[in-house]
């Protein structure tokens, strides 16, 4: 996997754009190396205007703008672009990506300004046909058409430019140079990744939906790796639950080690430490995005604990909760999409077809994944 980060050179105190990449070894260890990579984005000139605009914005963007590099694009605009006919770009390229978006915000007003001049230089020209105006360019920013690719979100520009692809191998070189990758193109077998499937159970007042205010984490159950856990707060449950056996088939073997603890909030420590010390990779809920992790994180925060500290941070507006080095599924958004159920037929408990669909889910995302 790979997230957009920042590096500081503690010679210089520049601050530099990076791509923070999460490995797996051969033998289930992982690692981090951050690489620096340089965000940029395409400029259109009027023709031949190239080198005037080129040294025009060094000048206006000094010391917001690290290069800039004239290079020949395909253009799909270009009416005769099957040709093989290309355009001369601007490549500006930044050493962080606000700088990339300082710079793009005001490029962005003087094309829209352009172009709003150029089609009230054509309306002119059609009316009068004296020909071409013959007005001096005034400024050099005048000549600017166009920007392009300024919206690609940054990792994937360095994962396009790069030809990186998460779950390939790679050997990984550091050096005083910076980080090399070169693809293994003779290991095929996919990394053992641990998985991590979980479901938690709260407290609730009587036809009431469980409110992370003043409802409690009353047991957390999941599965690492195949094997199952089950920790159990016993400020609700009245004694210790012993070891158990859960299997629907014979395939989906489940034994269960049950921890029981005095509290919520020795529940919530517990499972925060067997997450760090495991690592997953993947983690798999039902409805997690909107329930489970929005819950543990609201119960944490009551204890003065951070759910960040798994890496995991819930957001809000767009109704995701994402890691950075870890993939989250829903297994709610399958059911809503592949199982056909009437609306009001998707939850946990009401189906029985859908418990053991995410049974299933979890057991394969162990097995497969």
């Amino acid at each position: 996997m790979f997230t957009f980060s920042s590096w500081e050179d503690q010679d210089t105190q520049n601050v530099y754009s990076c791509v923070d990449l999460y490995f797996v070894c051969q033998d289930g260890l992982s690692f981090k190396v951050k690489y620096k990579f340089r965000p940029y984005f395409y400029a259109a000139t009027k023709d031949n205007m190239e080198m005037d605009v080129d040294a025009y914005l060094r000048r206006r963007y000094q010391g917001q703008i690290a290069d800039i590099e004239i290079v020949e694009k395909e253009d799909l605009d270009l009416k005769n672009h099957l040709s093989g006919l290309q355009k001369t770009y601007l490549k500006i390229s930044f050493d962080t990506v606000q700088q990339l978006m300082q710079v793009k915000s005001d490029l962005m007003r003087v094309v829209e300004r352009n172009k709003e001049k150029s089609d009230a230089a054509e309306a002119y020209e059609s009316i009068h046909a004296a020909g071409k105006s013959k007005e001096r360019i005034q400024d050099f920013i005048d000549c600017i058409d166009d920007i392009r690719e300024y919206d690609v979100p940054y990792h994937v520009r360095f994962a396009i430019d790069n030809d990186i692809r998460s779950g390939l191998w790679y050997d990984v070189n550091v050096s005083s140079d910076g980080v090399t990758l070169e693809r293994r193109h003779d290991l095929l077998q996919r990394a053992e990744v641990h998985v991590c499937a979980f479901d938690i159970e709260t407290t609730k007042l009587p036809l009431k939906f469980p409110d992370a205010e003043y409802d409690l984490v009353m047991m957390i159950s999941y599965m690492v790796d195949g094997r199952g856990y089950l920790i159990i707060n016993r400020e609700c449950v009245g004694e210790d639950i012993e070891d158990l056996e859960y299997t629907p088939k014979p395939e989906f073997e489940g034994h269960f080690k049950v921890t029981n603890v005095k509290n919520e909030e020795e529940l919530i420590k517990l499972w925060f430490s067997h997450m760090r010390e495991v690592k997953p990779g993947i983690y798999v809920t039902y409805n997690g995005d909107f329930f489970d992790w929005p819950f543990m994180e609201s119960r944490a925060a009551h204890h003065g604990l951070r759910m960040n500290d798994l890496g995991f941070q819930c957001d809000k507006v767009q109704g995701e909760c994402r890691a950075k080095f870890a993939c989250h599924l829903d297994c709610f958004a399958w059911v809503k999409r592949d199982s056909y159920l009437p609306q009001g037929s998707h939850g946990l408990k009401v189906h029985n077809q859908i418990y053991c669909f995410f049974y299933i889910i979890c057991f394969l995302s162990y097995k497969y994944i």
